[in-house]
């Protein structure tokens, strides 16, 4: 699992997000809930949802990209 502590103004690139140009837009979105979330203290992770074991991996920390806590909350 990918471990983002800071979200950069390179990850939030299209190029550095997305497969295709259309792709973009979702996941730039899916980074800031992240980062919003994060700053909250909350525990983020992204997973893809169309794995039939994707929450259960995430969990694990095997799958996804996990955002920690930026506020020391939680």
């Amino acid at each position: 699992m990918r471990v983002v502590r800071k979200l950069t103004p390179a990850l939030e690139r299209p190029s550095a997000t997305a497969r295709a140009p259309k792709d973009a837009g979702g996941m730039i979105s899916k980074l800031r809930a992240a980062k919003l979330a994060s700053d909250g203290g909350v525990h983020v992770a992204i997973v893809n949802g169309r794995h039939p074991q994707g929450i259960t991996l995430a969990m694990q920390r095997k799958v996804g990209t996990y955002f920690p806590p930026t506020n020391g909350k939680y």
